[in-house]
């Protein structure tokens, strides 16, 4: 989509509370009821949020059994020559 003809106000429109408020009422009651049927129970932010939280901690747990299994092989290496 180019956005290049569209005024400054929209293409950098950030839809955050303050913005929102901002707008004319039809506006705000549209976005606030699109949420409400979009969203009713609230809880699509917390799942995003919980769902990149276990995106990061999957990359943690990997890059950690990584580093254990390198240790691990160095450890047996400095014990089974022995």
């Amino acid at each position: 989509m180019d956005k290049s003809d569209w005024p400054d106000s929209v293409k950098h429109f950030i839809p955050d509370p303050e913005h929102v408020n901002a707008l004319p009422m039809p506006l705000r009651q549209y976005i606030h009821d699109l949420e409400t049927r979009c969203n009713p129970a609230g809880d699509v932010p917390p799942i995003a949020c919980l769902r990149e939280n276990v995106q990061a901690l999957t990359v943690m747990i990997d890059s950690t059994r990584n580093e254990l299994q390198e240790v691990c092989t160095v450890w047996r290496g400095r014990h089974n020559s022995t």
